[in-house]
């Protein structure tokens, strides 16, 4: 943690809203919840993280494995979404997995079912998470969701919904078990 931080501030570094980072330097932003604003580089940003394995960068990586991956599964099993728009599948699959990745899990795969569903698999620390995105062949809304997540044995969730609503629920569980879920627009 940045030394001239003042001390009003420091439990506040945590709650990481807002980080950007310009080019390839090692300048980063960050916003508090206060909304005060400093400049610090980027090992001073995530020193108290203690999760190198899981930075930003790890999350495009991530990110990039997945879209191929379901791009690679669209062309194999072309019979799943057969007559859709490549482009919106690919668009909604973005929907269910910027949330879940915003999570930094530790491990994710994905699986297109026959059922024209993506299946997560996701590991986070102790917890393990299975979240079914059913992509509905309309752009409004509509999609819905299964989500279950177990910590160890323990189940700790089990809903059926709409996208929305189950990762609503899933940001439920997770922030519970100190793991935060940002949900986007």
């Amino acid at each position: 943690m940045p030394a001239d931080m003042p001390n009003n501030h420091k439990d506040s570094f945590q709650n990481l809203a807002i980080y950007a980072f310009t080019g390839t330097s090692s300048t980063g932003f960050y916003l508090t919840n206060t909304l005060q604003s400093g400049l610090y580089s980027y090992s001073e940003m995530f020193s108290n993280l203690n999760d190198w394995n899981n930075t930003p960068i790890d999350n495009n990586k991530k990110f990039i494995k997945l879209d191929q991956s379901f791009s690679t599964q669209i062309q194999q099993t072309p019979e799943i979404f057969n007559g859709q728009n490549i482009y919106s599948l690919k668009e909604k699959m973005k929907l269910s997995t910027d949330p879940l990745l915003s999570c930094v899990p530790d491990k994710i795969s994905l699986e297109l079912t026959h059922e024209g569903s993506i299946f997560y698999t996701l590991i986070k620390n102790d917890i393990k998470i299975y979240f079914q995105h059913f992509l509905i062949d309309e752009f409004d809304d509509s999609d819905e969701a299964i989500v279950s997540v177990f910590k160890g044995d323990n189940n700790l969730l089990n809903y059926g919904g709409s996208l929305h609503q189950s990762i609503n629920q899933l940001a439920i569980v997770l922030s519970q078990n100190s793991i935060m879920l940002h949900q986007f627009a």
